[in-house]
């Protein structure tokens, strides 16, 4: 059996997110079925598994695996919330370039994130 990480986070974009982050966001959450045509730069788009980082891992027989993502807008304040739940497989420390990548566009005081 592979090993599998859990990965948890929920958090608000900031306003002046970029167009091209959340229509990633949105793909790879399985909520928009078409790639984008733009993908942002970052580390995380050249890993094998960006595009499945957020959907369900499947499972192998001996792990139940999950995936329960989403991006959604707030409706008093119009920002983008995104919510990720999942089991997967972080061969290319994808977890983390996730993490990485989206830092910079997350709404929070300075060393609350």
């Amino acid at each position: 059996m592979e090993g599998y990480t859990e990965f948890n986070c929920a958090f608000t974009l900031k306003s002046s997110t970029p167009e091209d982050v959340v229509d990633a966001l949105l793909f790879m959450t399985g909520q928009d079925e078409n790639e984008p045509a733009n993908l942002p730069p970052h580390p995380l788009f050249s890993t094998a598994g960006w595009r499945y980082l957020l959907r369900d891992g499947g499972g192998d027989g001996n792990c139940l695996a999950y995936g329960i993502s989403g991006v959604e807008v707030n409706e008093h304040s119009e920002r983008y919330i995104v919510t990720v739940r999942v089991n997967l497989i972080n061969l290319d420390s994808e977890a983390s370039q996730f993490i990485d990548w989206l830092t910079p566009y997350i709404l929070a005081r300075t060393g609350d994130y």
